[in-house]
């Protein structure tokens, strides 16, 4: 009888005050859902044709991946993780915002560390 009751308070609390949720008091802490945990991201590296710095990107519909800056003609840890419902969809990357020949298919926790991308960077 103590635990329901003291459940119930704490289900009363927890509704009455949403800015105290778990995603408010710890941002960017990434849960597991009833769905299952979140997809991996997928990795790539490789050789690139442009100048040092420029920054590259990866593209899944509506996703862009943080950039990754070029350094002695190539790029690494390029982490795409758009989520799971972008499974199979079309990669295209981007080199100093023009869209690289190369595209590849999302599929979670791959890892490309050879995926040369050509663009025609001004």
């Amino acid at each position: 009888m103590k635990l329901a009751l003291i459940l119930a308070i704490l289900v009363l609390f927890a509704s009455a005050m949403p800015a105290l949720a778990w995603e408010n008091v710890f941002p960017g802490l990434a849960l597991w859902t009833p769905s299952g945990p979140p997809a991996l991201p997928g990795e790539y590296a490789g050789a690139v044709s442009a100048p040092d710095g420029t920054a590259v990107v990866a593209k899944v519909g509506s996703y862009t991946s943080k950039p990754v800056f070029v350094s002695g003609g190539r790029y690494i840890n390029l982490l795409v993780q758009p989520g799971g419902a972008s499974l199979g969809q079309t990669i295209t990357f981007w080199v100093g915002g023009v869209q690289a020949w190369e595209t590849d298919k999302y599929t979670e926790g791959s890892i490309k560390t050879q995926f040369a991308l050509a663009a025609q960077v001004p």
